[in-house]
């Protein structure tokens, strides 16, 4: 679709409250959507729940949201405690047995945030300690974080901007360079930072579309169990659609990486000024770029199938 810009929308809930088919705010999001809108196309207004499991929020209720394409997953409980490695695994592993047994049927989460964004490892070795948390989640096919978070206020002052350096979601890595399979996909935008909106939402994405090609991913946790939480989600996605930026669930996001990962160009050759190549993708909607200078001449035309197809040239900063 050629975007160069998506919310990844998410909230907190302490608890199970306002989860049902009279939920406040899923139904938002259904009211948000369009008509006839399409999930898979990222069409459709769609947001993560990670909540704590209670007794208000029944397993038909919570296949009915998923099946509407909602994300739905338990709030990790480390008690805001530090932990080694074995602890940790042993929260995630029990509070998505325990998850799963209330809700049969709802798929087990692939992504997280923790309660208070815990990130503290009991170990000696340092190096180890900066990404223990994602390795554990990976091991448990947990494969997107949002546990980067743009806090608190007293230090950002609401001022928006990227703090790792980049809106793009990229899988941890070891000190020594090791890949972890697992996404960080950083909480830019919360309702507990300070922040005001639409402020925020609005100056991340005219960043991101407008002339400093500053692209992004931006996740919100905007919480089910605050005020705040369903006035901000609500500002926030109308900074979207005003846009023309798709809000979407992080397992959707993570789908899409994934997607992204498996895909590539093959059986590529250069011969007579003709660059014939193949691809191999399973993303949806996904497009490929093409430089349209070459030390041969400029690029005239791309046919699929011997059908000449559209081109469109556009500057892309950072290639």
């Amino acid at each position: 679709k050629s975007l160069k810009a998506a919310i990844v929308m998410t909230g907190d809930n302490h608890g199970d409250f306002g989860m049902g088919l009279d939920s406040p705010r899923l139904n938002s999001y259904l009211d948000q959507s369009d008509s006839n809108c399409s999930v898979p196309d990222w069409e459709c207004i769609r947001a993560t729940a990670y909540f704590y499991l209670g007794n208000n929020f029944a397993n038909a209720e919570a296949q009915y949201w998923h099946n509407l394409g909602f994300e739905l997953g338990v709030h990790f409980n480390t008690g805001c405690a530090n932990y080694d490695r074995n602890s940790y695994n042993n929260i995630v592993e029990t509070d998505r047995d325990a998850f799963s047994n209330q809700y049969p049927g709802v798929p087990r989460q692939t992504t997280n945030r923790n309660h208070c964004i815990a990130w503290g490892q009991v170990t000696s070795n340092l190096t180890e300690a900066w990404t223990m948390t994602a390795e554990v989640e990976a091991a448990n096919n947990v494969r997107l974080d949002t546990n980067y978070y743009y806090w608190p206020g007293e230090w950002f002052q609401n001022r928006p901007g990227m703090f790792t350096g980049s809106g793009i979601p990229m899988r941890f890595a070891k000190v020594d360079g090791t890949i972890v399979d697992c996404y960080q996909c950083t909480t830019q935008m919360s309702d507990e930072s300070g922040l005001t909106y639409p402020f925020v939402s609005d100056a991340l994405l005219d960043k991101a579309l407008g002339r400093e090609g500053y692209y992004g991913i931006f996740t919100t946790n905007h919480h089910f169990d605050s005020a705040n939480g369903g006035i901000f989600s609500n500002l926030t996605v109308a900074s979207a659609k005003i846009r023309g930026v798709p809000v979407v669930t992080a397992k959707q996001m993570l789908d899409w990486l994934d997607g992204r990962s498996e895909s590539s160009f093959t059986n590529i050759t250069w011969m007579d000024s003709v660059l014939s190549f193949s691809v191999k993708t399973r993303a949806r909607n996904i497009k490929g770029m093409l430089p349209v200078q070459s030390q041969v001449g400029q690029l005239t035309n791309i046919t699929r199938d011997g059908q000449t197809i559209p081109v469109k040239i556009e500057l892309i900063k950072g290639i």
